[in-house]
């Protein structure tokens, strides 16, 4: 129902910094200083242990071994990824502070006007995509429902109550959550995070009902029957 495009690797605007990093390896060859010559910083805008992070320090190793400088995790979660897309649009646009955005980067104008002191779009320079991954509908083990209907059933007779928990206002989940319920008629309870490691502990807990997750956030606790999923 909804594929999470994630994540995209940004840099703050600057043409001249784009151009050394695809043209590095041409400049090593013409004897000229190649990118990067010094620590690479990748800013996060969500919580350690969740999907974007994970897949942000597998590039940041590939990276590092890759281009022999090391590429620095920076997590900050919060606001939607707001925080951390600010940082780094407002870091010097040398090519040594990039954004790992997921899908919601673009939507956060819309979603927080007034509040953002970057364009989405225009403050950055997109430089790849890393991964995309479906969502899944994944509930509580202690959730008294086996399949999709069983969810629907449940809350639609219990309008309000039944929670469903995201990385936050604007993510890929909260958006997956709002189309679903507004498809279904169905009226859920959004419970925002700031990433999505403690939605799932959460999950595990029985502190939630519901989340509309990215498939890798969860697949572990799928095979280990600790969640139970419902559709994809």
């Amino acid at each position: 129902m909804f594929k999470q495009k994630m994540p995209l690797v940004l840099i703050h605007q600057a043409l001249a910094a784009i151009v050394l990093v695809v043209s590095g390896i041409a400049h090593a060859q013409t004897g000229a200083a190649a990118y990067p010559i010094k620590p690479v910083k990748l800013v996060v805008g969500f919580a350690a242990g969740g999907p974007t992070d994970v897949v942000a320090r597998a590039f940041a190793d590939h990276a590092s071994r890759a281009l022999g400088q090391p590429f620095i995790i920076d997590n900050k979660p919060g606001a939607g990824a707001i925080i951390a897309a600010q940082a780094v649009a407002s870091a010097p646009a040398d090519g040594y502070t990039l954004l790992f955005g997921a899908t919601n980067h673009t939507m956060i104008p819309a979603l927080y006007q007034g509040r953002v002191k970057f364009d989405a779009v225009k403050s950055f320079r997109p430089l790849c995509t890393v991964a995309g991954s479906p969502t899944v509908l994944v509930v509580a083990p202690g959730l008294p429902v086996k399949t999709l209907a069983d969810y629907q059933a449940k809350a639609r007779a219990e309008p309000g109550r039944v929670t469903a928990g995201t990385a936050g206002v604007g993510s890929s989940g909260h958006f997956a959550t709002e189309i679903f319920a507004r498809a279904q008629g169905l009226q859920l309870n959004h419970v925002p995070y700031k990433g999505a490691a403690p939605v799932v502990t959460d999950l595990m807990g029985g502190q939630l009902d519901s989340s509309f997750a990215t498939l890798g956030s969860v697949l572990p606790q799928i095979q280990s029957g600790k969640l139970r999923a419902l559709a994809v």
